[in-house]
């Protein structure tokens, strides 16, 4: 499909900027939080940057869930 990485740049480009975009966001919002699920920051900030697109998307539905449900109990 590809003879090499210049034709698939394109394709790759918005991809890599969308997860950059998506990755430092999570990231952000790890630092301002107490609390995440697991208790953990360091796995959540490794799963965002390494896993490609998916790891901030899981982390927007799983991590957060920690301090959410903690202030919807108080």
């Amino acid at each position: 499909m590809f003879s090499g990485l210049n034709d698939a740049m394109p394709y790759l480009l918005p991809v890599l900027i969308v997860h950059a975009t998506a990755a430092a966001l999570v990231i952000v919002n790890i630092f301002q939080r107490k609390k995440v699920a697991g208790g953990h920051k360091l796995p959540w900030i490794i799963a965002a940057v390494i896993i490609v697109i998916l790891g901030p998307a899981i982390y927007y539905f799983v991590g957060r869930v920690a301090e959410d449900m903690h202030n919807a109990k108080n």
